[in-house]
């Protein structure tokens, strides 16, 4: 999965601690790894984090396959001191700030902006055949009892292919 991932992230990703994570190691013993496209911003976004860290802590705290899954956030965000205030928040990397160009290739046009128009998903890739096992979007609408569904959803799901998976 290394080369498929560097092709798509590049060789260097970052942390909320600042420091820089080689995607050919990262990758070398993955066997899934989750993008999470989202945007300091937006509500919606914020309630995902917040639910995706609580299940990212307790697989990592508690599973055998915990060097089997990463996830790497891809932002829309367009000011770096909301990014990176953001990343703060996550205990996973991210694509770099100054990389958040790439995103448009991962998710076509529609990724440019973070406002309304901005879906927030969730792709997960498999390493054995590069492509996704699972996409996931959430919309921000003022609908908050369906979002929440849906982020419920999402980590439910992520419990359930670590588990087909591992």
């Amino acid at each position: 999965m290394s080369e498929f991932l560097v092709s798509l992230l590049g060789e260097r990703l970052v942390t909320g601690e600042k420091a820089e994570v080689d995607v050919h190691a990262l990758g070398s013993g993955l066997a899934l790894v989750g993008l999470y496209f989202g945007c300091s911003v937006n509500a919606p976004s914020r309630q995902f984090n917040s639910s995706l860290a609580d299940f990212y802590c307790h697989f990592k705290s508690s599973s055998e396959h915990k060097d089997k899954l990463e996830i790497v956030f891809i932002s829309s965000d367009q000011d770096q001191k909301h990014w990176q205030d953001f990343l703060q928040e996550m205990q996973w990397p991210a694509l770099p700030f100054k990389d958040r160009h790439k995103k448009v290739s991962m998710r076509g046009a529609r990724a440019d902006s973070c406002r309304n128009s901005w879906i927030n998903s969730w792709l997960v890739l498999s390493n054995t055949t590069y492509r996704s096992v699972a996409v996931y979007s959430f919309c921000s609408s003022a609908h908050e009892m369906r979002v929440e569904s849906r982020i419920l959803g999402i980590c439910t799901s992520l419990t359930i292919i670590s588990r087909i998976y591992f």
